[in-house]
């Protein structure tokens, strides 16, 4: 049996082997390189902040609308659709669209591509995606001198195989 005296020295060998091993696994988390994942040219974004914000503004005023569809993940990837629209809700054809898309599992391996008009105001592209989850779609259309940027987050299902 254990005498009483010794089991507060125990409890404190106990609490720091358990400090130790939760510092180990921290670390050993911090050290894995998908985990650490830093926004492509932060520094030059955030010197530019100011030029963002007058971009928010421009959209704002112009009003237009992008409105993303995804099907579901299958091999090779997934069909993004988008329907552009000014703000009297008419379709906007002619433009030049850009889509990066993000993951927030794979924020260091982005998949960017420019998306074909189809008239009516739809626009389509192929993407590669590599896996189902949450996606952050960042848009940028440019018509004739006018440039529209938007942000639209989505969730990519995985597709189910049937038999």
């Amino acid at each position: 049996m254990i005498k009483r005296a010794t089991l507060w020295p125990l409890g404190i060998v106990a609490f720091l082997g358990a400090l130790m091993g939760l510092y180990a696994y921290l670390f050993h988390v911090a050290g894995d390189p998908s985990a650490l994942v830093v926004e492509p040219d932060y520094y030059q974004k955030g010197l530019h902040y100011d030029d963002e914000m007058a971009q928010q503004r421009r959209n704002a005023q112009l009003g237009w609308t992008i409105e993303p569809t995804v099907n579901a993940l299958a091999a090779g990837g997934a069909e993004l659709q988008v329907a552009l629209k000014d703000a009297g809700g008419r379709p906007l054809d002619g433009a030049s669209v850009r889509v990066v898309a993000v993951s927030n599992l794979l924020a260091d391996h982005p998949d960017s591509t420019a998306l074909a008009g189809h008239g009516g105001g739809e626009y389509d592209a192929r993407l590669s995606l590599p896996r189902a989850g949450m996606w952050e779609l960042r848009f940028r259309v440019v018509r004739g001198d006018v440039t529209f940027t938007a942000d639209e987050r989505i969730e990519l299902p995985q597709a189910i195989a049937l038999r």
